[in-house]
């Protein structure tokens, strides 16, 4: 495998998200504007391959033309040594499938032969009212995808799970347009006899190289329907050609036989979508949601019957509710319900001003707002010379990932400063952290050190331990820092055992000599408690609840907990510029989200987008009195 590059045109790359048979994708920061998103490239050997460059370009086109909640976003162009690439929504979360079950299916899969009738056990996982709702909810939100690129003239030709991302808050992204296809008024069909897409989820008229249009995209929503509802794929086959010919011209096994507590509703809407014929298939996408919310929420298809802008949701319908919200009124959220944390943060980051490190760590589950608040913390913080530097644990980020990404800032604040002065901060450890910080690449000749030659693995973690606790101390001379590890769940060994070694030293809150060593730092740790990765962070977690430990004077540990109604209340009345809010609305919006933040945020969102909620004309009429 090749290295990770260091930069691609303005935007510099943080880690390799995933690799397919179109491309790379990389998540990477925009120098300009400091964003994050996902950069997509073909790398050279694809290149070389026919029209692999016309249908890369195809695919930008396709996702440059839709803009909808529930299609992944696309932003810029551009070439990098001869490939082409392009930039796009960097979406936090998981393929459909994993959201709705998690890591572990309910049913296993795999090459272990034809579906067979479920367990009891296996049934009421798979039929749990929760799940079925959740089911429900995505499908629509896919097909309010395939509506929007439908209404383009646009077939996605290649819906497959891997293509469909769900937020953390619920909301699905469809993804990968790399076989799209343009329809024209005088062909509508895919270059005679060819067959693309993946043979998994792979349409008959596709399997038989005929004709298509978006009901192709329509049948392979509906194997992805029956395989979340039965927990597995209707057919089973040893190779591709297998799977073609099962979708040509074998029906599916029934799936009442196999799951006989299927929800009828679902099943029945599963089942037209999946007719051999297209013409017994739902004409379009918006037939399909409307079925769906007949199905689960027994509202008949003329209640359902709305506008074009009504149709283009990412969420649940709403109904009845006692507000109604513009699109275009909506602000970024505030901060609510954590003021004690906040203050809490705050007063241990503070130790740092008269020279005395500490640690803090900020427990809850994904969406809770761990981000948000250290975020709005830093703010505060920097009123008083405080910088927090953040660096954030993905998964496959690499040794040492979310380290080296504070480094690379930090290098990056002072890279200008005259050649001494900077020699001076760099150090001899500049030689040791040459061979993983971009940033150092990237410094003139006259400063930028040649990389030390590499240790076998126990002497250059050792040496790479102490280069990162001995610039640091430097540069925490300079200006107070709080280096803050966000998902520390997500993190390799490797920087687990930095940030043991950080709490060990720069983070001791009995410093009494820092010109020793440099100035302390304190440390931020955010950790999802219940994420299946977290059991490698146990040993640490356990030193951290025993006082004193590393010298500290003990480690402040939060755990955020959702937030009552009258926060989902002033969360939302935040957004709207501090409108009045229904407290049936809070209560709704609340129970809908768990009162989880980001779940609350994305909801609000995805409603106005839908044009489903609105200012209502009353709330305009005392506003405008009050004017």
């Amino acid at each position: 495998m090749s290295s990770l590059p260091s930069q691609i045109g303005h935007f510099s790359v943080l880690s390799e998200l995933g690799r397919g048979g179109m491309g790379i994708v990389y998540r990477v920061k925009n120098n300009k504007t400091g964003a994050i998103c996902a950069l997509k490239m073909i790398p050279p050997d694809v290149l070389s391959r026919a029209d692999s460059e016309l249908r890369f370009k195809r695919e930008f086109r396709a996702m440059q033309r839709v803009e909808h909640p529930n299609v992944v976003r696309v932003f810029e162009a551009g070439t990098h040594d001869g490939c082409p690439y392009f930039t796009m929504e960097l979406v936090d979360g998981s393929e459909i499938r994993r959201f709705v079950d998690g890591e572990t299916p309910i049913v296993a899969s795999g090459k272990d032969g034809p579906p067979n009738l479920l367990s009891a056990a296996q049934g009421a996982l798979l039929n749990a009212s929760a799940r079925v709702k959740t089911v429900a909810d995505l499908t629509v939100q896919v097909a309010f995808a395939l509506a929007e690129i439908h209404g383009h003239r646009i077939v996605h030709r290649d819906l497959k799970p891997d293509n469909i991302i769900v937020s953390r808050g619920g909301v699905a992204k469809l993804m990968d347009f790399g076989i799209a296809k343009q329809l024209s008024n005088t062909s509508e069909h895919s270059s005679s006899g060819m067959v693309v897409g993946t043979f998994k989820y792979l349409s008959p008229e596709q399997a038989l190289g005929g004709d298509i249009d978006g009901r192709a995209d329509l049948y392979c929503l509906g194997i992805i329907l029956y395989e979340l509802l039965n927990g597995r794929h209707p057919f089973y086959s040893e190779n591709s050609v297998g799977y073609a010919y099962h979708h040509a011209k074998k029906a599916p096994p029934d799936m009442e036989k196999l799951n006989p507590g299927v929800h009828q509703g679902l099943k029945a809407v599963c089942e037209k979508l999946i007719k051999k014929d297209p013409r017994e298939r739902f004409s379009t996408a918006e037939d399909v949601v409307a079925a769906i919310r007949e199905a689960v929420d027994g509202a008949s298809p003329s209640v359902l019957e709305t506008s074009a802008r009504q149709r283009a949701v990412g969420a649940p319908p709403v109904r009845n509710l006692p507000f109604e919200l513009a699109k275009d009124q909506l602000f970024a959220p505030a901060l609510v319900g954590r003021a004690n944390e906040s203050k809490q943060i705050l007063a241990s980051v503070e130790k740092l001003l008269v020279g005395k490190g500490s640690v803090v760590v900020v427990n809850g589950p994904a969406g809770i707002g761990k981000t948000r608040l250290l975020k709005d913390v830093g703010a505060s913080a920097k009123q008083k010379n405080i910088d927090f530097l953040v660096g954030r644990a993905v998964p496959q980020g690499g040794p040492y990932h979310p380290i080296i990404e504070i480094l690379d800032t930090l290098i990056g604040e002072v890279k200008n400063r005259p050649a001494d002065e900077l020699k001076r901060l760099l150090g001899d450890d500049a030689r040791v952290l040459a061979r993983y910080v971009p940033a150092i690449e990237r410094l003139d000749a006259a400063v930028r050190p040649r990389p030390a030659a590499l240790l076998e693995p126990q002497g250059e973690r050792l040496r790479f331990l102490s280069a990162v606790t001995s610039f640091l101390g430097r540069m925490s001379v300079l200006t107070p820092r709080v280096i803050v590890i966000d998902d520390l769940h997500l993190a390799d060994e490797l920087t687990v055992s930095l940030t043991r070694h950080l709490v060990e030293t720069l983070a001791r809150a009995d410093v009494d000599t820092p010109e020793q060593r440099g100035g302390p730092v304190s440390l931020a740790l955010t950790i999802d408690p219940g994420h299946a990765q977290v059991s490698a962070l146990a040993p640490l977690i356990k030193r951290f609840a025993q006082p004193g430990w590393g010298g500290t004077d003990g480690v402040v540990t939060l755990q955020l907990q959702p937030l009552p109604v009258a926060d989902v209340r002033e969360m939302l009345a935040s957004m709207i510029g501090g409108s009045e809010v229904a407290e049936a609305l809070a209560e709704y919006l609340q129970g809908e989200s768990g009162g989880i933040p980001g779940a609350v945020e994305e909801r609000v969102r995805a409603w106005a987008e839908s044009g489903e909620l609105r200012r209502s004309a009353e709330i305009n009429r005392k506003e405008a009195a009050a004017i």
